[in-house]
């Protein structure tokens, strides 16, 4: 993949696309060398490119370089004056250096340029509560709803920090009055997260299915339902709403993997052929891995399952739960001396005690 990137930088290296490529690169691979001597290229040939200076400023934050990060997203955020990435990263530096007049404004100045985006609205609420002005963020909210009635974002901000307080009744009215202006899923779930709450289950699902039905081609509610629903080991609920979700997006890997999870759980076959396509799509995701390997051994196939789950453990090492199923995987395949090996382990794991406990069993039984 470098080598193709390098191809299109050396036939144009002015190239934003390819440079970004190059650092994501490096980065993935936890390259922080090359990544660094990415950025310090990128910006040589764009020095005043965003998205470069963005990447700049990632770089500088990996260093410490904290002041310079600041001014560099600072730039940023000048030359992209509807964009609000930069002014709530450039937030969460001034929240950490305990700037929080700054932050605030930030924030409020990136609410102002996209008022849609539930991702500022939380990192107000975290600054919020970070800077322990709980009221001031609730008369903010006020005075947002107050200037822009029509906007979703003052009641959903109140809404949050309500919910944060866990004074769920007052965050359940704010979060209808602002899903009533603006119908988004990010409202939806957090409506259904503060009704469950505070004990109402049934109402909550209400909400999330009557937004459904009103919105089937909407994966997020699907998904966000599916995962309550897996929460509750209600696994055919999971199951009905991450195949409708699969429909409209074959290849998320998320939904691929939820839905062979819950499939698993319930000993249908099929968790198999899901799993394997998430597992296609994804071979270095531990988790993805994981549920391939469950599924597999559920199914009967231990020399194919014990494989895969080892791949699990290689990418996630210190995962006790994943090295457990390894463990009885073996066992089932009837490689005890491995078997053994990966309990004696587990028996001394610390920050696991019904991982050790278990292995501590199986041990005495062997």
């Amino acid at each position: 993949m470098t080598a193709t990137i390098r191809r299109a930088l050396a036939a144009k290296p002015n190239s934003v696309r390819a440079w970004l490529s190059l650092i994501a690169y490096n980065e993935q691979r936890q390259d922080w060398k090359a990544a660094s001597e990415a950025v310090q290229n990128a910006q040589w040939w764009l020095p005043d490119d965003p998205q470069i200076l963005e990447a700049l400023a990632t770089e500088q934050i990996r260093s410490g370089e904290t002041n310079q990060a600041m001014e560099s997203l600072q730039r940023a955020a000048r030359m992209q004056p509807r964009s609000a990435a930069p002014l709530v990263r450039l937030a969460q530096l001034q929240t950490k250096t305990k700037d929080y007049d700054r932050a605030l404004e930030s924030l409020h100045a990136a609410i102002e340029r996209r008022p849609d985006l539930p991702d500022t609205w939380v990192a107000l609420v975290d600054a919020y509560f970070i800077a322990n002005r709980t009221q001031a963020g609730i008369d903010s909210a006020r005075r947002l709803q107050t200037q822009h009635a029509e906007r979703a974002a003052g009641f959903a901000i109140e809404g949050e920090m309500y919910a944060r307080q866990q004074k769920w009744a007052e965050a359940a009215s704010a979060f209808r009055a602002s899903l009533a202006r603006q119908a988004t899923p990010f409202v939806v779930q957090r409506l259904h997260a503060t009704l469950t709450a505070s004990g109402k289950t049934d109402e909550a699902d209400a909400v999330a299915l009557q937004w459904i039905k009103g919105h089937p081609d909407d994966i997020t509610v699907r998904a966000y339902l599916a995962e309550r629903f897996m929460a509750r080991q209600d696994y055919r609920a999971a199951a009905t709403q991450l195949s409708a979700a699969l429909k409209h997006a074959p290849g998320n890997i998320p939904l691929l993997n939820n839905l062979a999870r819950s499939l698993d759980a319930l000993g249908d076959p099929a968790a198999v052929d899901y799993a394997a396509r998430a597992y296609a799509n994804a071979p270095t995701n531990a988790d993805v891995a994981d549920t391939y390997g469950r599924a597999l051994l559920a199914q009967g196939d231990a020399a194919r399952a014990v494989e895969v789950l080892r791949h699990a453990v290689d990418l996630a090492p210190g995962d006790a739960d994943k090295r457990m199923r390894l463990a009885r995987a073996l066992l089932i395949a009837g490689n005890h001396k491995a078997g053994r090996t990966e309990l004696e382990v587990l028996a001394k794991v610390d920050g696991a005690p019904a991982v050790r406990a278990e292995a501590e069993k199986l041990l005495k039984a062997q």
